[in-house]
């Protein structure tokens, strides 16, 4: 099993064009659920989604990849947990 399948390196950034993102910064860690990109939820609070992105790479090795883009999470209100929203399959 590789590692990419189990946990991925969440990255904060930002749209730089219509086509084009740009990391800033490394967030953390997440883990896939079934269908879902689950983090701690202290992990992605200080992203400001209005101006910010959640990003991922299932394959970090592969730089010709597309980002995947998480442009919202929803957090639990009283448990460390949230699951990261994409519109990306």
């Amino acid at each position: 099993m590789q590692i990419n399948h189990a946990s991925l390196p969440l990255l904060k950034g930002y749209r730089a064009g219509p086509n084009r993102v740009e990391a800033i910064s490394y967030l953390g860690s997440a883990t896939i659920l079934g269908n879902n990109v689950c983090t701690c939820a202290h992990v992605v609070q200080s992203v400001d989604f209005e101006k910010e992105l959640i990003l991922i790479k299932w394959n970090p090795n592969d730089a010709k990849r597309p980002w995947v883009v998480f442009p919202a999470a929803i957090m639990h209100p009283r448990y460390d947990f949230a699951v990261l929203q994409t519109s990306q399959h």
